[in-house]
């Protein structure tokens, strides 16, 4: 089921959008959930990169449309964005966190309708998933979008991620070959393998994750540096 997020301070444009939504859902026969949130810091404090569509208006307070869109990028970077506002020049800066378009108000069915039928023919998320045996009876899965980095710890891998810290046995390697897929992973030393999406500086020396301060060994300082930019240079997808 896809999933659409709509994140409007004022309940009147919520419902509105919420019952465009619906009207192209009973049209076409998708199957569709929608979501709805007051403002930025109830969206983003709830959030999970799962949504395929985010309705976000641009003019609410304490965090403006742009704002929240910029913090959304940071820990999804699939999500398809529309920004919805008064004033079309607001809606230009969508450029800035690649948004698919946007809608101006009053809102007008047949302008959502069409943000959703070129959102939804884009290829969909392509999340890959790792399973972790925890213990002898409890298996984890893990997105990829969940983890921070992965560091080896004797014969374990501790993964450290947006749900809290996971041990368990396994391969470094094999973890590498199942993630690595598409460039968002990468090794700041041999026995720690760092997602990428979440790196918000380095120096010569380390790597800031998540707010941890990781080491960036000087043989692999070069291939991670690489990694880093081309996976910033792809729009981080």
């Amino acid at each position: 089921m896809r999933q659409v997020c709509i994140v409007e301070d004022s309940a009147a444009d919520a419902e509105r959008l919420k019952k465009c939504v619906e009207r192209f859902v009973e049209e076409r026969k998708e199957s569709i959930s929608v979501r709805l949130y007051k403002d930025g810091i109830d969206f983003l404090s709830n959030y999970r990169p799962e949504a395929d569509v985010v309705f976000l208006d641009i003019e609410m307070p304490i965090l403006s449309g742009i704002e929240v869109a910029h913090k959304l990028r940071d820990v999804d970077p699939y999500v398809c964005i529309i920004f919805v506002t008064n004033m079309v020049q607001y809606a230009l800066r969508g450029y800035e966190v690649a948004a698919l378009d946007y809608v101006i108000k009053p809102i007008s069915y047949f302008r959502v309708a069409d943000c959703l039928k070129r959102a939804f023919v884009r290829p969909g998320r392509t999340v890959r998933q790792v399973m972790i045996n925890v213990s002898s009876t409890e298996t984890v899965r893990l997105a990829e979008t969940d983890i921070y980095y992965i560091e080896k710890n004797s014969n374990y891998l501790i993964y450290h991620t947006a749900r809290g810290e996971y041990r368990a046995r396994g391969s470094l390697h094999e973890v590498e070959a199942e993630l690595g897929g598409g460039g968002s992973f990468s090794r700041c030393i041999n026995g720690c393998l760092v997602n990428l999406r979440y790196v918000d500086r380095t120096t010569q020396t380390s790597v800031f994750v998540g707010g941890d301060e990781l080491p960036l060994a000087r043989p692999r300082r070069k291939e991670f540096m690489n990694d880093l930019m081309n996976w910033i240079g792809k729009g981080g997808a």
